[in-house]
Formats: structure tokens, sequence, C-alpha cells
């Protein structure tokens, strides 16, 4: 029901990256209606919310809900020496565009903290948010505009690197590292996106969607992007004309 992700932190099983986590998101995998979906979602984290004391006693568990909605969706994890770990779902992005699979924690992780193994993920659904055929889906599930997410502001990092990420590398980077791994990413999400994710892009958002593009079994079937199929249909023609001709500018930069 649950399965396992591990995006930009250090990589449970995917290879190795040099920071560790302070977040564990899960993914509700049942294409199910909305209303019954959160309540699973609700009951799964209570079973786990219960399970991590009695197996590590000391620990605090939290329940939080979004102020939107009344069932909860994050549990909040600490220890007697203030640790802090979240445990989330994200209630939008339910399902997967590829099937999950069993896989082991990686060498790294074994060596400092014991063998595991767990369903994740597919590596395209883990990194679609930021890089991959699943890209395009996640883009068009997300409330923000598509041109915003393909050519985001360049949001100012610093406070994040303070007290998020030094002290918790494995090898040393730099601010300025990141600054030029952000820039490049942007640049080739764009640059090498195939014609086909072009004119799939274009065809949504003018409310046509040509989904033989993709590639991609069911993915209209996804409850996110209908959500934002609705949202565009009431949002009107003039909007949605809007959105294709800064969509069509970003593609053409």
């Amino acid at each position: 029901m649950l399965r396992f992700q591990r995006r930009h932190r250090h990589q449970f099983v995917y290879p190795d990256m040099p920071r560790l986590s302070v977040d564990i998101d899960l993914t509700y995998l049942p294409i199910e209606d909305r209303s019954k979906s959160l309540t699973e979602i609700e009951y799964a984290l209570k079973r786990i919310g219960t399970r991590i004391p009695a197996a590590i006693p000391g620990i605090s568990i939290h329940e939080s809900a979004p102020c939107t909605q009344f069932t909860i969706n994050k549990l909040v994890v600490r220890t007697s020496d203030r640790v802090q770990i979240k445990i989330e779902v994200t209630p939008v992005l339910r399902g997967s565009v590829y099937r999950p699979t069993t896989m082991s924690v990686s060498e790294t992780i074994e060596d400092q903290f014991g063998f595991a193994e767990m369903n994740v993920l597919s590596f395209a659904d883990l990194y679609a948010g930021k890089i991959l055929a699943a890209l395009i889906v996640y883009l068009i599930s997300h409330n923000h505009s598509p041109q915003h997410l393909l050519a985001p502001a360049a949001r100012d990092i610093a406070p994040d690197f303070e007290h998020n990420f030094r002290g918790m590398v494995r090898d040393d980077i730099t601010m300025e590292t990141l600054y030029s791994a952000r820039e490049a990413l942007v640049k080739d999400v764009i640059v090498n996106m195939p014609e086909d994710h072009r004119q799939f892009l274009v065809s949504f958002y003018r409310r046509e969607p040509k989904w033989h593009l993709l590639g991609l079994s069911d993915a209209d079937r996804l409850p996110a992007v209908r959500w934002r199929e609705l949202n565009l249909d009431k949002a009107g023609a003039e909007t949605r004309a809007e959105i294709v001709r800064k969509l069509d500018e970003v593609l053409s930069s």
C-alpha cells in the first residue's frame, strides 16, 4: 500500500549520495477516490506510529495533518536527545507511473546501520519530480504552472545550506557547486526534452491531451493528474491560453 521513496537526500537503496536524511517519504499506491485514500493513509501511518515506540524505547510520535484536511499525512518522530525525523505521505501524488520493486539498502547504509530491504518506487518515479518520461507526469500533476516549474526563479539557498545541509554531508561540497548543478539541471531538462513530450505538454494545457505521445499507460488515471485537469477546466479558456503562451516561450528558449 505504502512504498518507500528516497530522492534528493542520502540514498538508502539507489547510488550513494553523501548526505544523511531527515525525512522518510512514502507513496500511497492504490488509485482510489480521495476520501478513501486519505482514510487509508491515516490508518497506515497510525500503525507505523504504534510500532516505532514499541521497537525503540524513548521515542515520541506527533501526528500532523494539513490545515485543509482532517486526516493525518505525517508523523514527526523525536528521540530523547532531540533528533527529529519526519515520515510523510503526499495526499496528492498518489499512485506511481512505473511498478515498484523490492530493494536492499546500499552497502554504505548496511555498514553503518545494518541490513534491510523494502518496497521502493522505481528510479524514474523517484527522480521524475526533478529530472527524468515520468517527469512530464509529475509536471502536469503540480499546482504551479509549467513555465514556472521548467524555468524556476533562482531562490537563495544559503539558509538551507547552512541549516539543513552543512554538517550532514559525508564529503565536503560548496554552495557554489550546488548553484552550478541547479543551473545545469534546469537547462538540461528543457534542452534534452523529447519533441513528443513538448507536444504533449502543450496539448495537455490546451485541454486536448495527446496521451499517446507519452508512451505511458494509465497516466491519465492518476489522481493528481485528474485533479489538475479539473482545475484547468475551471480556470477557463483565457487562463489556459496564457499558460500555453508562456509555456511555448520557455520551451523555445
